[in-house]
Order: structure tokens, then sequence, then C-alpha cells
């Protein structure tokens, strides 16, 4: 089996999508996934506060946590889904989607989260009510 890899859709930067690239993308390849992917998923495309989703690979890239970071196109889609390794993401409508419709994973594993203010309800600091261990 081929090392597990990290995708999401991560529209802004903050310190949510921080504490799960560096929970589970640390030294692994993370996708961003691209809206290309999904292009009729409404909510996507109504999505105003989206950056592009090369200026989020460039900037989480720069954090130096992951082996590399790349955007989830067609091309590289199609790719992944030949290699078929395990795949973390969170457990978004948008992931599930490109599972879905792009990528046959040996293993799925939808990891639920959010960001919250108060640090006593958040599962990323607190213990992991879903951890990954492959």
């Amino acid at each position: 089996m081929t090392e597990p890899v990290v995708a999401a859709y991560i529209p802004v930067l903050h310190e949510g999508y921080w504490r799960f690239i560096d929970r589970h993308a640390r030294g692994r390849r993370l996708f961003v996934i691209g809206p290309s992917l999904v292009p009729d998923y409404r909510p996507l495309a109504k999505d105003v506060r989206r950056l592009d989703p090369g200026l989020v690979a460039a900037a989480v890239d720069a954090w130096g946590i992951c082996s590399e970071v790349f955007v989830l196109d067609e091309e590289l889609a199609e790719q992944l889904a030949a290699e078929r390794p395990a795949l973390i993401l969170p457990a978004e409508d948008v992931s599930y989607q490109v599972v879905e419709r792009w990528i046959d994973a040996i293993d799925e594993i939808f990891h639920t989260w959010f960001y919250s203010a108060d640090p006593a309800s958040d599962p990323l600091l607190i213990e992991d009510p879903c951890p990954v261990t492959l």
C-alpha cells in the first residue's frame, strides 16, 4: 500500500485548516481540491469567500508541514485514482462528492472536524474523536 495522502477543499486559510493539515498531512502529500472537480456543486459555485486553489496550495506549501502540495484537478484526480492510496479527507459534502466521482481509493477516511473558538469543544484541540491509523 502506498503512503496515505490527504485531500481537502480549503476555501480560506484559518486556524482550523492549519490544525487539520498539521494533524493529518504532516509529511504527507496534500491535494487542495479545486472547484473544477465538482463544477455543478452549487455551494462551491456561490462561495464568494473562496481563494484561488493555487494561492491556497502555495500558502500551505510555505508552512512546511506537507511533503508536497498540489491543486487537485481532473488530471491529478485520475492519476490519484490509478495510484489508489489511502485517502484522508474532512467529512464534508465536497469530499464525499470528489471521492464518489473521481477517486477509487483503497481506504477513505473521513475525519469529522470543525473549528471552534471554544477549545473545550474543539476536537482538534482535545483527544481526536476519529483517530487516523493506517
